[in-house]
């Protein structure tokens, strides 16, 4: 399935940015920050009202550094093509780029489980990635965690290598 080049870079800061990346909240390009691999959000760009520091994957900032030049001009990562102004929602978008790549029964939330699950599953502690994802409740945190079978077994084969198992 072809994708054009702004659903690519969509897909790609949600899948790969995590955080508010996911939730299409980064309006500003980070140019000046693209060398610190760093996006420092404003408290009014935030869900929480509270400024959050993201850190960019390299592949997220390899997006941002192919954003076409017309969209940078206008220093905003999601531009309306028809007003030149900045997407504020971009969850049309995300059900367009679904259709286009015949993917069905995913939701806009489910790149938020799926980011949190992989990366604990990699290893990185439970309350970093609170931090990325921007859980401040541990509640919050565990209805997007996702305990599968795979994880159980790790459990068990962690305790029968302490040997009292």
């Amino acid at each position: 399935m072809r994708q054009n080049g702004s659903v690519l870079l969509r897909n790609s800061l949600r899948v790969y940015a995590g955080p508010e990346v996911v939730e299409g909240r980064v309006q500003r390009s980070p140019d000046p920050a693209l060398e610190a691999s760093t996006i420092q959000l404003a408290p009014e760009d935030t869900k929480t009202d509270e400024p959050r520091l993201i850190v960019l994957t390299s592949r997220a900032k390899e997006a941002l550094r192919t954003l076409p030049s017309r969209f940078k001009r206008k220093g905003f990562v999601f531009v309306n093509p028809k007003t030149k102004t900045r997407r504020v929602d971009v969850k049309k978008s995300f059900r367009r780029a679904l259709a286009e790549a015949e993917l069905h029964g995913l939701w806009f939330h489910d790149l938020r489980r799926s980011f949190v699950t992989r990366a604990r599953k990699v290893g990185v502690p439970e309350s970093v990635v609170m931090r990325m994802s921007g859980h401040r409740t541990r509640a919050v945190f565990e209805r997007y965690n996702v305990v599968d079978t795979q994880d159980l077994r790790a459990a068990v084969r962690a305790l029968e290598s302490l040997g009292h198992f």
